[in-house]
């Protein structure tokens, strides 16, 4: 439990659509009139750093399975087509900013609705399926980055350029939701299912808390 808004409060869900801001064609809106009207007060959201393909997990209509080209995520599009669930790849080095405002209204239409909002920066790839649709692999963006395993994206030393993505990603989110009450932060969603290393961890942890400054 937590204090909250000058009063302890335990979080309470039932709430698996992780998927609520990345996913184009989900109704986030009605989805947290809902939560208020059933008395819950937690969500939890994934950026879009990570997706799934659909029939991930054997989950049914799965909101962290967009689409073809319904993915949305910090980054824009480029003009260059080829991205690998459809529509256009990724620039690493552009904001999208029809997703912030995506984002920030999710985070403040919770807060109306009295509920705190969990959000997953980062999530290690289970398998390939996972990785072939992430903005991060070289495959799906234009900026010349190296190609390189799914268990080297989240480290310190073997990532290429992707750790100056990554910690600019999470200055961005961090700056957008820095006046919001209501929201937390997670790292990494089960870092163990990947190996990610501790230091990556604290390396975006020290990187949030200067940004939170």
């Amino acid at each position: 439990y937590f204090l909250w808004r000058g009063l302890p409060t335990v979080l309470i869900t039932s709430a698996e659509h992780y998927g609520a801001v990345l996913n184009a064609d989900f109704d986030y809106k009605a989805y947290l009139q809902r939560l208020e009207q059933d008395g819950l007060n937690h969500t939890r959201i994934f950026t879009g750093a990570y997706c799934e393909p659909v029939g991930a997990f054997r989950i049914a209509g799965n909101t962290m399975a967009p689409a073809p080209g319904r993915l949305l995520c910090p980054w824009a599009r480029s003009e260059v087509e080829g991205y690998a669930n459809g529509g256009r790849r990724f620039d690493l080095s552009r904001w999208d900013d029809a997703y912030f405002h995506r984002l920030r209204d999710f985070v403040d239409c919770a807060s109306q609705a009295g509920v705190v909002v969990e959000v997953t920066l980062f999530c290690p790839f289970y398998g390939d399926e996972m990785y072939d649709l992430s903005p991060m692999k070289a495959e799906n963006n234009i900026n010349d980055l190296p190609q390189m395993a799914k268990e080297d994206v989240y480290t310190l030393d073997r990532s290429g350029g992707l750790l100056a993505v990554q910690e600019e990603m999470t200055r961005k989110v961090v700056a957008e939701l820095r006046d919001c009450d209501n929201l937390f932060y997670e790292i990494m969603n089960e870092p163990y299912q990947g190996k990610v290393p501790m230091a990556w961890q604290e390396r975006i942890v020290d990187v949030l808390v200067d940004a939170e400054d």
